[in-house]
């Protein structure tokens, strides 16, 4: 099973970008706080799932690829909502 672990990061990983883009271009009509429980949900499984992936090649894309996913989700996402929250936006 543990062969499996990398391919399914990436399928998450591209289920929540294609999710991303489905909520920004206002193609999906969903709250905000589902929007976040789905990327914060998906973030957690896909660095869990890439993380207890075999070693190789494999590992190092999956892990590599979710943490790129997670540093821009958190800085770009939830960072930035914070900071313009706080200016009254």
């Amino acid at each position: 099973m543990k062969n499996y672990f990398g391919a399914i990061s990436l399928i998450i990983i591209l289920l929540m970008v294609g999710f991303f883009f489905g909520y920004i271009t206002s193609v999906t009509t969903i709250g905000v706080t589902t929007f976040r429980i789905v990327m914060i949900c998906g973030v957690l499984l896909s660095v869990l799932f890439s993380y207890l992936c075999e070693k190789g090649t494999m590992r190092g894309i999956s892990l590599g690829i979710s943490i790129c996913v997670v540093f821009f989700y958190l800085i770009g996402i939830e960072l930035m909502r914070v900071v313009l929250q706080g200016n009254g936006f």
